[in-house]
């Protein structure tokens, strides 16, 4: 499944999905939307493993009964490696910009309805009209058209500046 990176953020939902993969070319956005998977993760009482290895026998901190979230920052692996083993305890979240590896991986991630692909690159017109209508919203402002559309004409199109 793919989700634009605005869209993750500004629903508040869980994250089902066990394996992610946030790439692009905005590696602002990018690293702001791996920390939000992150804290989603932390929230639901993940461990999260940065050690950019999938060890298959970890199954969360030694004195509770944490699940482990794998963080992968520089993926170098094989798509055969991210398969998980029958455990329910383990998801894999691959954070990079684009290279070949992660382009070989958004082929297979786009694909799966169990996967989830978030790609950051510049916004463009209708992702800023959503964010700023968003955040309108959210702070109950009250501006008129001219302004608004002068924000989407001019503000710039990297999400985290715009955010």
């Amino acid at each position: 499944m793919k989700i634009s990176p605005e869209l993750l953020i500004t629903k508040d939902q869980d994250i089902l999905q066990k394996r992610i993969l946030v790439t692009g070319l905005d590696e602002v956005c990018i690293k702001r939307v791996t920390d939000f998977i992150v804290n989603k993760f932390k929230g639901n009482n993940y461990y999260i493993d940065t050690s950019e290895t999938i060890n298959q026998n970890l199954s969360g901190d030694l004195f509770s009964d944490k699940k482990v979230l794998f963080l992968l920052t520089g993926f170098k692996g094989k798509i055969k490696d991210l398969e998980i083993t029958d455990t329910d305890n383990q998801s894999i979240l691959i954070s990079n910009t684009n290279n070949t590896k992660t382009n070989t991986l958004k082929a297979v991630f786009s694909k799966a309805k169990e996967d989830l692909l978030v790609e950051c690159y510049p916004l463009n017109r209708s992702a800023k009209e959503f964010i700023i209508k968003n955040f309108i919203k959210e702070n109950d402002l009250d501006i008129s058209s001219d302004v608004f559309w002068f924000i989407v004409d001019t503000f710039d199109s990297n999400y985290v500046l715009l955010e």
